[in-house]
């Protein structure tokens, strides 16, 4: 009988991955949604140097512990510059990659290859993978996906080889992952439900193959958590395991019957567990989590138990992933790209063994799979084209949440872009009335009317967009930026004092963010307030001790103060953290003819 061999798959799952993203591989742009972020404003990706890969080893994105994903924007960018096709391109020979490690992922588990073979089909061509494949920020989640597949396909052959070096290989791939995006710690807990699947977990000291994993897990988690400080606070532990079971019970039914997707799934109703939008999906996990660890006690359905908790643990990490800009979100498509694998082969192997006895089972087969992969390619292709533009991305979301303003403050960014003023007015309009307490489209509205030199109607609107921060949403770094506009607009008027106390008023929220402080330094030294500016750019620096701007500017005015010994070291500071920075090594030239003998040992 004819079994399907991986170079066969591979040339299937090309075919298919070229026919469904290609045409939106050579056409869509980047997004205005975390892309201005981490690559078309960030730097540190335009160049390969010790100062830029140092930068990225030692700093978030800035949320997330994401080394090797921003090294890989720096190895795009490097070879064709800022070109959006090379960077979904990268993405899409990523995917490929993990569906031909899926493969024989799931073959080697299952010993079965047309199951295998199905499998990484339907995850190829899966429209719930538009996200993934065609956000060139998601880069973080093909990219980890792949390192954690390998890891776990080389702990298998260690397993089945007794072989070191494959433990040493599963442990290096496994540290790779966790450097492109650090949910890959749950590859531990599946690697411990994977041998007991097959029978061979070990007791006693034979859990110590277990250690390396264990230990890069929790470093890796140490690591991750500073970056995340600023989105824990927003919810509690009820509202947050109640979120993560409405999102469980979506991706569920979104891969089996994926509509109504959508680059953002946004929760405009209360939290509540009395509400059925969260009873019905609480129940349903809580259920099918119980029946599943009353099944593994039992030692009873082991594959159902394995590949159901081979959907659950991936999406568990992401939990906490579920605010941004003030805005709470229950679902994410990239959060179930690895998730996915358990729920498709459940399927996979129910259809199998319902095909089992029938005749002609593999005729039968082969039409549902074909059918299958039709469907899902053809849902796929119209998703990525809503991938097309940032516009084309945020209408159809507002198309599925007509009441979610982030989405039409988002349209209206983008036609800003393209100088469509009146339609980006439309959408920001739309926006403020969604929302009261959004003030970003308040700002943007600010924003157009000093563009046009409508001076009286500007300040209204920045006046707004500050009086709107802290309402009906969370106080976020995003919402300080009203602060600072309206404050620069003020200075620009010449009114001094006024403007002084919009950035005194960013600085005095709840929130301590480093750059309200940093920005309220710029602006009292400005104008001759030394002493504030140095009180609020230590306390910048003590936010983000990484804040070189802040830090060199610090050291300015220690200097003009006097403080020559404390200006040194900060100069000192700066060029250990960033070699180069501006004027850095003459300033410390300069202080050291000064200090003479007392530079010495700090030098």
């Amino acid at each position: 009988m004819f079994r399907p061999r991986l170079p066969h798959v591979a040339a299937i799952l090309a075919a298919l991955i070229a026919a469904v993203y290609g045409p939106a591989i050579l056409h869509n742009e980047f997004v205005l949604f975390d892309d201005t972020v981490l690559i078309l404003d960030n730097d540190t990706i335009r160049e390969i140097s010790w100062r830029s890969i140092r930068h990225i080893f030692t700093s978030y994105d800035p949320e997330l512990y994401i080394p090797l994903t921003l090294f890989s924007f720096q190895i795009n960018h490097a070879l064709s510059g800022m070109s959006p096709q090379a960077f979904h391109a990268t993405n899409a020979l990523l995917h490929l990659l993990n569906t031909m490690l899926i493969f024989l992922l799931v073959r080697r588990i299952t010993r079965d290859g047309w199951v295998a073979a199905a499998v990484a089909s339907l995850f190829a061509v899966h429209p719930l993978h538009a996200e993934t494949v065609l956000w060139a920020s998601a880069r973080k989640d093909t990219l980890s996906t792949a390192f954690l597949l390998g890891s776990w396909l080389a702990y298998l052959r260690f397993r089945d080889a007794a072989s070191r070096r494959w433990l040493l290989g599963s442990v290096a791939l496994l540290l790779c992952a966790l450097l492109a995006k650090v949910t890959a710690v749950v590859l531990l807990p599946l690697l411990l439900l994977m041998d007991w699947y097959e029978g061979r977990l070990p007791r006693g000291r034979g859990l110590l193959i277990y250690l390396p994993h264990a230990v890069l897990a929790v470093i890796f988690i140490l690591i991750a958590l500073p970056g995340k400080t600023l989105a824990l606070p927003i919810l509690g532990p009820l509202e947050t395991a109640l979120l993560a079971m409405k999102g469980w019970v979506f991706y569920a039914r979104a891969l089996v019957w994926p509509s109504g997707l959508a680059v953002t799934y946004s929760q405009l109703t209360p939290i509540d567990i009395l509400r059925v939008e969260f009873l019905l999906p609480a129940a349903a996990a809580v259920l099918a989590v119980a029946a599943l660890v009353i099944a593994a006690m039992r030692g009873r359905a082991k594959a159902i138990v394995f590949w159901s908790a081979a959907f659950f643990l991936p999406l568990v990490p992401n939990a906490l992933n579920n605010a941004k800009n003030g805005f709470i979100f229950f679902a994410s498509d990239r959060y179930a790209y690895l998730a996915s694998v358990g729920v498709l082969t459940l399927a996979a192997l129910g259809v199998a063994r319902l095909l089992r006895t029938m005749p002609y089972r593999s005729a039968i087969a082969g039409i549902l799979l074909a059918t299958s992969v039709g469907i899902l390619g053809w849902r796929a292709k119209v998703q990525a084209n809503t991938w097309r533009n940032t516009g084309t991305l945020f209408e159809n979301a507002a198309r599925q949440y007509p009441d979610f303003a982030l989405a039409y403050n988002n349209i209206g960014g983008y036609r800003k872009t393209i100088k469509d003023i009146d339609g980006a007015l439309e959408m920001f309009l739309r926006a403020t009335e969604l929302e009261p307490g959004f003030s970003r489209p308040f700002l943007n509205i600010a924003n157009i009317e000093r563009e046009r030199g409508n001076t009286a109607a500007a300040l209204e609107w920045y006046a707004r967009a500050v009086a709107a921060i802290g309402t009906t949403m969370p106080v976020t770094p995003d919402a300080l930026t009203a602060y600072y506009e309206y404050g620069q607009m003020l200075d620009g008027l010449g009114r001094v004092d006024d403007a002084l106390a919009q950035f005194r008023a960013a600085a005095a929220r709840d929130l301590p963010h480093p750059e309200a402080f940093y920005n309220l330094g710029v602006m009292a030294h400005k104008y001759g307030k030394a002493d504030e500016a140095i009180v609020a750019l230590e306390r910048a620096v003590d936010l983000a001790p990484e804040f070189t701007p802040a830090r060199y500017r610090l050291a300015s005015l220690y200097a003009e103060k006097g403080r020559l010994r404390e200006a040194y070291e900060a100069l000192l500071d700066v060029q250990s953290r960033t070699p180069g920075y501006e004027q850095t090594e003459e300033h410390l030239r300069q202080l050291e003819g000064i200090l003479g003998n007392d530079a010495a040992p700090a030098r």
